[in-house]
């Protein structure tokens, strides 16, 4: 399949290659792999050069109870981020996840300009959540496993 769009929400049935663009300095969004009964919803500022590359394993990979999310809550991150959410706003961020495994929570925002997301998911029932803003911040993190949590958040200018 292909799209272009300034955003993107898509709801991923199947088997499924997906890619997105915008007028102007290109917005890519690229999502492959065995959907399943998926939801990811992608928000990219138009125009500005965003990159979002997502590898989706068997199964219902971001598929969770929402009450696992809320255990977030201490952390201060889920009143900003929601499952299965990717925001970039700005200029030239980039993020590149694989998923894969069963009911895992995956979200990330990113704002400012030239920031950067690197991660990989495997297991069951883990939660990663990514928030940067500011310039030039890179972030990489990998889990594997069961009931694993990852958070980060970075600012700066």
């Amino acid at each position: 399949m292909r799209y272009r769009a300034v955003s993107a929400g898509l709801l991923c049935l199947g088997m499924m290659t997906a890619q997105a663009s915008a007028a102007g300095i290109e917005n890519t969004l690229e999502i492959t792999g065995s959907a399943g009964p998926n939801t990811l919803l992608i928000d990219q500022s138009p125009e500005a050069g965003h990159a979002v590359r997502v590898s989706l394993g068997e199964g219902a990979v971001t598929a969770a109870p929402l009450a696992l999310w809320r255990d977030m809550e201490p952390l201060g991150l889920t009143g900003e981020l929601s499952p299965g959410r990717i925001v970039q706003t700005g200029l030239f961020q980039t993020l590149t996840v694989s998923l894969s495994g069963e009911a895992n929570l995956f979200a990330a925002t990113q704002a400012g300009q030239g920031n950067s997301i690197t991660g990989m998911v495997q297991g069951q029932f883990n939660q990663a959540a990514v928030m940067q803003s500011g310039h030039g911040n890179s972030a990489s993190f990998s889990q594997i496993g069961q009931r694993n949590r990852v958070v980060i958040r970075q600012g700066g200018w």
